[in-house]
C-alpha cells in the first residue's frame, strides 16, 4: 500500500511545480476556440482549417510546454522570496530538488523546440517556429530581471495570457483570410471574438498580477523588487487594479455589443 501511496504524493508534487490546473485552462481555452468559435464559421463558408486535428494537438502541446517551463524557471529564480511568501507552499527546494527542475527545464526547451520544428516544417508556417525560442527567451528575462520591475513583470505575464488564443490565432491565419475573401463580416466577427479575448485575456491577468503584488508585497520588499505597492504604495495599486476592473467591465459590454448583433455598426 506504500508504493501507490509514494506515487500519488509525487504526482500531486509535480501538478503543484506544473500548475497542471492552469496548464489544462490553456488547453481548454485553445480547444474552445477553435471548436466552438472557429470551425462553426468556417463550415458555413466550406473552408478547411488551416491545421489538421494532430496538428493542433501538436500546437496546443506546445503552448503547454512553454507555459509550464514558463512557471518553471520563475519558481527557480524565485526560491529565496518564496521561502518568504509561501514557505508552506514552495515545491523547488523544498519538495523537489533544484538540479531536478532544472532538468526538467531543458527537457521542456528542447522538447518543445522539436515539436515546434516539426510542426512548423509540416504547415509551412515560420511564424510557429520563430515564436517558441522568443517566448522562451522573454520568459527567462522575466524571471530574471523583468519581474522585479515596475509594471514590466505584470504586462509580460499579461502578454502570455493573451498568447494563448493569439497563437490560435497565428496558426489559423491562412483560414481566417480565405473567410475574410468569401465572407467579411463571419471573418470581421471572429477577429472580434479573438481580438476581445486576447484583451480580456490581458486585462484580468494584469488585475491579478496587482493583487498578487499587494499579497505579496513583504517577500518582494525583501527580494528587492520594484512593484507598484513598493514604489507608490498600497493604495496607488489599488486604484490602477480598480481602473482595469472598469475596463474588463466596458470591454464585456463592447463585446456584447459588437459581436451579438448582426454586424459592425
Amino acid at each position: 500500500m506504500a508504493r501507490p501511496l509514494t506515487i500519488a504524493k509525487s504526482a500531486w508534487i509535480y501538478a503543484r511545480l506544473f500548475r497542471l490546473p492552469n496548464l489544462l485552462i490553456v488547453v481548454l481555452t485553445q480547444y474552445l476556440l477553435v471548436f466552438l468559435v472557429l470551425y462553426p464559421a468556417y463550415g458555413r463558408h466550406d473552408i478547411s482549417p488551416a491545421l489538421t486535428a494532430p496538428e493542433f494537438f501538436l500546437l496546443s502541446l506546445t503552448t503547454v510546454v512553454i507555459a509550464a517551463a514558463g512557471y518553471l524557471i520563475n519558481d527557480l529564480f524565485d526560491e529565496p522570496i518564496d521561502r518568504i511568501n509561501k514557505p508552506d507552499r514552495q515545491v523547488i527546494g523544498a519538495r523537489v530538488p533544484t538540479s531536478v527542475a532544472r532538468r526538467w527545464y531543458s527537457i521542456l526547451f528542447f522538447g518543445g523546440l522539436l515539436i515546434a520544428l516539426y510542426l512548423a516544417a509540416t504547415t509551412h508556417n515560420l511564424p510557429l517556429l520563430v515564436l517558441y525560442p522568443l517566448a522562451f527567451g522573454l520568459l527567462w528575462l522575466y524571471s530574471r530581471h523583468f519581474k522585479k520591475q515596475l509594471l514590466i513583470g505584470n504586462l509580460v505575464v499579461a502578454f502570455f495570457c493573451a498568447f494563448v488564443a493569439g497563437i490560435v490565432w497565428v496558426a489559423e491565419r491562412p483560414a481566417i483570410e480565405l473567410l475574410r475573401l468569401r465572407a467579411s463580416e463571419e471573418a470581421w466577427r471572429l477577429s472580434w471574438i479573438l481580438g476581445s479575448y486576447m484583451v480580456f485575456a490581458f486585462l484580468s491577468t494584469w488585475y491579478r498580477e496587482l493583487i498578487k503584488d499587494l499579497e505579496d508585497e513583504e517577500g518582494d520588499r525583501r527580494g528587492h523588487c520594484r512593484t507598484l505597492p513598493i514604489l507608490y504604495g498600497r493604495k496607488a495599486a489599488k486604484v490602477v487594479a480598480a481602473f482595469l476592473a472598469v475596463a474588463l467591465l466596458l470591454l464585456l459590454l463592447l463585446l456584447y455589443d459588437k459581436v451579438w448583433t448582426p454586424g459592425p455598426s
